[in-house]
């Protein structure tokens, strides 16, 4: 495996990661303000 195409493969792999946390985060913020308004 060329170095060039672990970088790639890591780099995808963070990313992914990343995007996922973000949305993640962002249900957990909905949720929350979900749960102010019903208040």
């Amino acid at each position: 495996m060329p170095p060039s195409a672990a970088i790639v493969s890591a780099w995808l792999f963070f990313t992914s990661d990343a995007l996922f946390v973000t949305l993640l985060l962002k249900e957990i913020n909905r949720d929350k303000y979900n749960y102010y308004d019903k208040k």
